[in-house]
């Protein structure tokens, strides 16, 4: 038993009464009418295993308003592949989930092309790799009930995770358990009640969670071992608020196996004000120091459409896409011993996706 273990949270819908009969009603996408409905619930087998393949891409451009910075670019990737083994199972809820992380890999750049200061040209691409701290280990979460059981009302079980075997394992690694998250399987986007073709329900930004941060918070370092982290993720990523419409669009067949289609749309929201520290070296001699704070503000118009294998009780695909706006204003700034009012601000635009696949194993 290990010594560190850790506390994790996982939203499941508990059983339904009569679950499976309603959903038998439903066969091919023909013979489905808007007045019969289904219930779209997490019900794998117990010893199902789950390849989770997620990936995120982030793709921003600015030009300040008088065109002397030049133009800025900032690009975030992200791909994490997962491998969810389900233990038994109480009112479809798994007791243990075994996970194994076969790769957390992120890219981040950012920087200005033609950048002019001072008559200076401060033109710069800060480039960095990075890949998860727990690349290649392997996770149980293990049911805790001494958790309260139905928080606000939903059925959530809490999690306890903790590795095989800690004992050659550094701190700082174990320590990573503690931001992780047991559920990877977007139940958040599911409705609370029977739906039929056309229904309609609102779900918080946490299922947006569950898509582009699965796992919950994943430590990278980058090839010197060094902390990598990306500003979205970072800053304003832990303050995303916003609300998804969700609706069921069609029950599909396809190769014998039923899937409900759904679309999803929704608008996020986050601002975070942070510390930063830059100094410039001149070419001529000499160098300035900057440091102050950096307010960014980001608006984001998401859509897209996924699918949930109804016979096997589990999602299948996710697409999300839509358009990203970042402000970004800079605050006081102290240059040596000179104080100067908050500097032009910048607005950063470009798209934003992020995909889920899984494979049955």
């Amino acid at each position: 038993m290990l010594a560190t273990r850790h506390i994790v949270g996982l939203s499941l819908l508990a059983a339904v009464s009569g679950g499976s009969a309603t959903s038998r009603a439903v066969a091919d996408v023909e013979d489905v009418s808007a007045k019969e409905t289904i219930r779209i619930i997490f019900a794998v087998a117990e010893g199902t295993k789950l390849r989770k393949t997620f990936t995120r891409e982030l793709e921003l451009t600015t030009r300040e308003s008088d065109g002397s910075l030049g133009l800025g670019t900032w690009n975030d990737s992200q791909r994490i592949v997962l491998i969810d083994e389900y233990g038994s199972l109480v009112e479809r809820i798994p007791e243990t989930i075994t996970r194994s992380f076969e790769c957390i890999e992120v890219e981040h750049s950012h920087g200005w092309e033609t950048t002019r200061f001072l008559g200076e040209d401060l033109s710069r691409m800060i480039e960095r790799k990075g890949t998860g701290e727990l690349s290649g280990s392997r996770v149980t979460f293990k049911r805790d009930y001494a958790e309260p059981e139905i928080p606000f009302g939903m059925p959530v079980a809490s999690y306890v995770a903790e590795f095989a075997d800690d004992s050659a394992l550094p701190d700082e690694t174990v320590a990573a358990l503690a931001g992780l998250r047991a559920n990877t399987d977007s139940t958040g986007l599911l409705p609370w009640r029977e739906v039929a073709i056309g229904s309609i329900w609102f779900v918080d930004v946490d299922a947006f969670h569950e898509v582009c941060w699965p796992s919950g918070a994943l430590r990278f370092v980058d090839s010197d071992d060094e902390p990598l982290v990306t500003p979205v993720d970072e800053r304003l990523g832990q303050n995303l608020d916003g609300t998804f419409r969700i609706e069921l669009r069609a029950i599909e067949k396809i190769a014998g196996v039923r899937y409900a289609r759904m679309s999803i749309r929704g608008i996020l929201e986050s601002q975070a004000t942070f510390p930063y520290e830059w100094s410039i070296g001149f070419a001529r001699g000499g160098s300035l120091s900057f440091e102050g704070s950096i307010t960014l503000g980001l608006y984001a118009s998401l859509q897209g459409r996924f699918w949930w294998n109804l016979d096997e009780g589990h999602l299948d695909s996710i697409h999300i896409e839509g358009d990203v706006t970042v402000h970004q204003k800079f605050g006081e700034t102290q240059v040596g011993r000179w104080t100067l009012p908050g500097l032009a601000a910048h607005v950063w635009t470009g798209k934003l996706s992020a995909d889920a696949e899984f494979e049955r194993l």
